[in-house]
């Protein structure tokens, strides 16, 4: 969530029979779910909780597990509901993985090329109870979906304290889901209303992937930065779109 509060609690653990070491943190937060760093959000509350376990941590390396749950009122996955449409409130449930790895090569130089690459990678799904009132619209099954990332980084890859980043991304999709659609169709001659229900898969029919690479290059008294990204099947009008971005920084 963003624009609003949180309370949290935190406790470290030794070394483990991994090598390094873990900790577990759990988390109530209350504002806007924040669904996608790119979209705007739908401005209504929410409230969640998130369980954190960090199985494994060191200066290199990292894998946790997280669990939780989202409850969102008037909004089903980030998507306002209103008018004839209803009024939505969902609950959702979620687990995921995340992990990051930092090579640390060999002293005799075998495996020096892996040196200074972070490797980064992601992945979550999610389960949603939707009750929608006064409307069209009903979703009385549950609606699965998950979202997925994973990319690269390295320092110093081509000139020293340079930097490329590379991401590929999926944001969060509707994987499996089914709602109706109840609409008036006409009257009878005594007045009353004829409904027909339609059935709606929430399902996108292609995926969206995202893919973006940066690199950035100091240069005299500044930095030379610049980035690609690719939409495939974007969200906004289904196609692929492409930008192509160059940017200088100098410093005074």
């Amino acid at each position: 969530v963003r624009d609003g509060p949180g309370l949290g609690w935190s406790a470290n653990n030794p070394r483990n029979h991994l090598g390094g070491g873990g900790g577990l943190s759990f988390a109530l937060m209350h504002g806007t779910p924040q669904f996608d760093g790119w979209e705007k959000p739908a401005g209504e509350n929410g409230l969640g909780a998130q369980l954190d376990w960090r199985v494994f941590e060191n200066r290199h390396s990292r894998l946790a597990l997280q669990a939780g749950a989202v409850h969102e009122s008037d909004a089903l996955l980030g998507a306002r509901t209103e008018s004839a449409f209803g009024d939505a409130n969902a609950m959702t449930t979620f687990a995921g993985v995340n992990g990051v790895w930092k090579p640390r090569g060999h002293k005799n130089g075998r495996g020096n090329w892996t040196r200074n690459w972070t490797w980064q990678a992601a992945a979550y799904f999610g389960r949603t109870r939707a009750k929608i009132a006064d409307g069209f619209l009903r979703a009385d099954d549950a609606i699965f979906s998950n979202a997925f990332s994973a990319g690269a980084s390295r320092n110093s890859l081509w000139k020293r304290n340079d930097r490329f980043d590379f991401l590929i991304s999926q944001p969060l999709r509707i994987d499996s889901g089914k709602a109706d659609l109840r609409i008036p169709i006409g009257r009878t001659k005594y007045g009353e209303v004829i409904h027909q229900n339609y059935a709606v898969n929430l399902s996108p029919a292609k995926r969206n992937i995202k893919l973006n690479a940066r690199y950035r290059l100091p240069v005299a008294n500044g930095i030379l930065q610049t980035a690609l990204e690719v939409d495939r099947h974007s969200q906004i009008n289904g196609d692929t779109a492409t930008a192509i971005g160059v940017s200088y920084q100098r410093h005074f």
